[in-house]
């Protein structure tokens, strides 16, 4: 607990992990401002104008001769018009409180990554790793207790921050917004996003604390993220377009969209516009497992690499 509460303190006083911190708090308020100001809820004038407009685009729409070389399905439905797309944006917090946390969720992702390698890489770069293990010479729980400090900041970090958001989107819809219905169903699913959420996070974190740790820089582990993009995301794809095999299966991009949205959908087309796709999905706990899998490598990566490396 000493080793711990030691780990802990040293990661809220650097300089970094308060800028990080600034700047995503930073970051959500620009949202919430964005949001804010953009939403208004509309008058009983404005609901009555966008009904009328919407029952005579819908009646406009239904007297429209189909066109019949058109194939099936290609048409616009005319049931799609609502009079929503005659209303200014108002924010609904049924339909969006979920989408206002992915924001979080990804701000909190980028923040575990980069508060992690540069925890873990600056003890290594300043020296402070040969101190450490003078005070307590025990290596592989001394890096365990580095790890299990940046996943719990991260967890803390996204705990107060998730209830400050919740709680700045709800006061935003009560004062401009509509709530929607909101049934112990949607809380459960938001709960469970949340979730899902704060997992992805502490993935992150500690995939670029144990980076850090096997490259002994903060820097290995910002080029390892950025070499793998350009390389695999970018380049790969590209390649695997070209020989029409499906990219997507094989980028973790893929998971990580699966575990954030519930499941990720896979499209592929053997021949570009010939309608013979075949469309499967990766589920959310295929994109846990990926990610909790990559990570769990890492981590014993890290403790192999500092257990049989000299530390001078």
């Amino acid at each position: 607990m000493r080793l711990l509460r030691a780990e802990l303190t040293r990661l809220f006083t650097r300089r970094f992990t308060k800028l990080m911190l600034l700047a995503v708090v930073l970051a959500l308020g620009i949202v919430g401002a964005v949001t804010a100001s953009e939403t208004q809820r509309p008058t009983p004038a404005e609901v009555q104008r966008a009904e009328a407009s919407a029952a005579a685009a819908e009646a406009e729409c239904e007297r429209a001769e189909p066109d019949i070389n058109a194939p099936p399905g290609a048409g616009f439905d005319c049931d799609r018009i609502t009079s929503r797309d005659y209303l200014p944006y108002v924010l609904n917090f049924r339909e969006q409180m979920p989408e206002l946390l992915l924001v979080l969720a990804g701000l909190l992702a980028l923040f575990g990554y980069l508060v992690g390698a540069s925890v873990v890489g600056a003890e290594w770069s300043s020296g402070g790793m040969t101190n450490l293990l003078l005070w307590r010479p025990q290596r592989i729980r001394l890096l365990l207790g580095k790890l299990t400090a940046v996943a719990f900041g991260v967890f803390a970090v996204g705990a107060v921050l998730g209830v400050v958001w919740l709680a700045a989107i709800w006061l935003i819809t009560w004062y401009r917004g509509v709530f929607g219905r909101l049934t112990e169903g949607f809380w459960a699913s938001l709960g469970l996003d949340a979730a899902r959420g704060m997992a992805l996070a502490l993935c992150v974190a500690l995939v670029g604390a144990a980076l850090a740790s096997l490259g002994r820089r903060t820097a290995a582990a910002l080029g390892v993220v950025v070499g793998y993009f350009v390389v695999w995301e970018i380049g790969t794809r590209l390649v695997m377009m070209v020989l029409r095999v499906v990219p997507d299966r094989y980028m973790i991009s893929s998971y990580v969209g699966a575990l954030l949205t519930k499941e990720y959908q896979l499209v592929d087309c053997p021949a570009p516009f010939d309608g013979d796709c075949q469309v499967s999905t990766i589920p959310w706990s295929s994109g846990l497992g990926v990610v909790a899998g990559l990570t769990l490598f890492m981590m014993v990566a890290a403790v192999w690499s500092f257990r049989r490396k000299d530390v001078a």
